[in-house]
């Protein structure tokens, strides 16, 4: 059936990308038949046989919500968290602390109470190798913004958001006996583009990982809303972060990309020892420019964003020790 048809043309996107972290939006957890396509062990078509899933459900009588795939392989999942941001509007966020395995990565962007699933019980992990990169992954949909209320629903959402994520890696960084510096990624639908949200996390000392590709520039169609308008609004923002520079929210300052979105004023207490770059930065189906909806592209009312990026970590000897990581959102 047609329905079928477009998950399995979703599924064959997504391995296209060979990304080693795959965040979806708009997960139904209340469709067994969405779930077996892509989570069952057995599904020539699914996902499971490369990645473990774990995903929050949104909270009350939704039924979809954020799930997360991660390369078993190329990373070992330390810790899950499920954030709630309040019940008007009913949206959530799901955090992961991972270690990335020495090697290649890459990664993909898009009742009953919240609950989280996944293949084991993971938990904090005291000490890791000492070149081991640590990264923490949100993957998040805010709330649609029918009304100017809804864009403030939003910025208190992507508020609640940072500080959040602010608590997990200063939690994160204090049960790791060798490594204090993380790189953190955000990963979703944003709902919006170049608006109030989009400066939070600029001012966070995140940068974007399609715009710092592009000179600045952002996609500008990754969705096609139910009105039949055309908008950016899917977003990998990333940083890296340490406890000597740690404030995610409230900051200011400007977004230094070739430090891997350090913020300026906070890279002067601190120096980081890890640095991200983006390698590379697309959106799906490569082929297709993101300056309009592409003709016949019926597989997803969004476009996945793809990003590509370059951890290293800075010794004091200067040597620049690497790792390629490649995420998508959708």
């Amino acid at each position: 059936d047609i329905w079928t048809k477009r998950q399995k043309k979703c599924l064959e996107l997504l391995k296209e990308s060979q990304a080693d972290i795959i965040c979806l939006q708009e997960y139904w957890f209340d469709s067994p038949a969405f779930r077996n396509l892509y989570e069952a062990k057995d599904s020539e078509v699914g996902l499971a046989t490369r990645y473990d899933f774990y995903g929050l459900k949104r909270p009350r009588h939704k039924e979809d919500g954020v799930g997360i795939f991660i390369d078993r392989q190329k990373m070992k999942v330390n810790d899950v968290r499920k954030i709630i941001y309040g019940y008007h509007g009913l949206r959530c966020a799901l955090l992961i602390h991972a270690s990335v395995r020495e090697g290649t990565i890459s990664h993909p962007s898009s009742s009953s109470p919240p609950s989280v699933s996944s293949p084991s019980s993971p938990s904090p992990s005291p000490s890791q190798p000492p070149n081991e990169r640590q990264i923490i992954v949100a993957n998040t949909h805010l709330t649609y913004p029918h009304s100017k209320s809804d864009d403030k629903l939003r910025l208190r959402q992507a508020s609640h958001l940072l500080k959040e994520l602010e608590k997990y890696a200063v939690e994160c960084a204090k049960n790791s006996k060798s490594q204090k510096e993380l790189g953190i990624f955000v990963l979703g639908d944003f709902n919006g583009g170049d608006d109030h949200v989009y400066n939070l996390f600029q001012k966070a000392g995140f940068a974007s990982s399609y715009g710092q590709q592009h000179g600045g520039k952002e996609a500008a169609v990754t969705h096609l809303t139910h009105e039949g308008t055309a908008v950016g609004v899917d977003f990998i923002w990333y940083r890296t972060w340490n406890l000597g520079n740690g404030n995610l929210h409230n900051q200011g300052g400007e977004t230094d990309g070739a430090a891997g979105g350090i913020n300026k004023n906070e890279s002067k207490k601190v120096e980081s020892k890890m640095t991200i770059t983006v390698n590379k930065s697309f959106a799906l189906p490569k082929k297709d420019s993101t300056e309009t909806w592409p003709s016949g592209f019926m597989a997803s009312d969004h476009r996945p964003i793809v990003s590509e990026f370059h951890l290293g970590l800075l010794h004091n000897d200067d040597d620049n020790q690497d790792a390629r990581s490649q995420t998508s959102s959708s």
